[in-house]
């Protein structure tokens, strides 16, 4: 089963996810991004008996890595770092300079390094291949274009040759457990909470298909009222929503979904008016549902 919890900021989404661990938290993971993988630690802590421990653990994608990798081997520390990165791509740019297209006079200049890194993190995030973009070049009409894509095809090829004959590429780890995992079950029996994504990368839903596959249970939250919401904020959110509702559906998966509507972020009817109608367009106004004692929280500064 998978389970889809839809509700704004401050709706209880992660408060739900650490409800259900206290039920159950016997093989349980829970995948946050980067950033809160220390406050879900935290959490876990404060709302989980101390036995949990043995049996839960809250990850990020490259702990996940870290994780499994060391279960079935595949686990490489000699990870190309920025510096050596951006003499691999200024090499590339240097040797193929008199083979470019529309880089060709610009192939030398050190400007370009960054940009096309930027491009190439781009592209890998994405799960676009040189090859991709070659194909993609052939059905252009506009030659500018087709030689900007041309070229940058070629670039991406020789800098991805670079770095695998020397280095691992960190970036490429979530690929590779996406491949080790359609050879191991290692989410079989087990249950997974993704909690506190806004979206994901191409290799992430990679990963994410293979734990759907094989998990008893995934529970998603998703910080939009519904996938189907239309207010501007949630653009991305529900974007997201709908590709894991397909992948879902894809799959065969039986999928529920929960809806939280009580906003306990918010301390006073202020707020949760704001929170809730800010982006919401419409001509009506609510302030009259304000009762008396709880106006004047919210002041508004004009700044030079």
């Amino acid at each position: 089963m998978i389970t889809f919890v839809y509700g704004a900021h401050g709706t209880g989404k992660t408060h739900y996810v650490f409800e259900c661990l206290r039920e159950n938290f016997a093989d349980s993971f829970l995948i946050v991004p980067e950033q809160l993988t220390v406050t879900a630690e935290r959490q876990a802590l404060e709302a989980l008996p101390p036995e949990a421990q043995l049996d839960f653990e809250a990850l990020n994608f490259t702990r996940l890595c870290n994780r499994i990798f060391r279960t079935y081997g595949g686990l490489s520390y000699h990870y190309i770092n920025p510096t050596v990165r951006s003499l691999f791509m200024w090499r590339t740019l240097r040797e193929l300079a008199p083979s470019l297209e529309e880089y060709s006079a610009s192939g030398k200049e050190l400007a370009l390094t960054s940009v096309m890194l930027q491009a190439e993190g781009e592209l890998s995030s994405s799960g676009i291949t040189p090859t991709m973009l070659e194909n993609a070049a052939e059905k252009l009409t506009s030659t500018g274009l087709r030689a900007k894509l041309r070229d940058i095809a070629l670039i991406s090829a020789a800098y991805n040759n670079l770095v695998s004959e020397n280095y691992d590429d960190k970036s490429d780890d979530l690929i590779k457990l996406a491949e080790l995992l359609k050879k191991r079950r290692f989410f079989a029996g087990r249950k997974v909470y993704i909690d506190a994504f806004t979206s994901f990368t191409y290799p992430e839903y990679a990963v994410i298909e293979q734990i759907f596959k094989q998990a008893d249970d995934v529970t998603v939250t998703l910080a939009c009222e519904s996938p189907d919401s239309r207010l501007i904020s949630c653009e991305s959110i529900c974007d997201t929503a709908k590709k894991l509702l397909s992948l879902a559906d894809s799959l065969g998966k039986k999928t529920d979904k929960i809806y939280l509507t009580e906003n306990f972020r918010a301390k006073n009817a202020e707020l949760r008016l704001i929170s809730s109608e800010l982006w919401r367009p419409s001509k009506e106004s609510k302030s009259d549902s304000i009762p008396d004692d709880e106006r004047g929280n919210i002041k508004i500064f004009s700044c030079n």
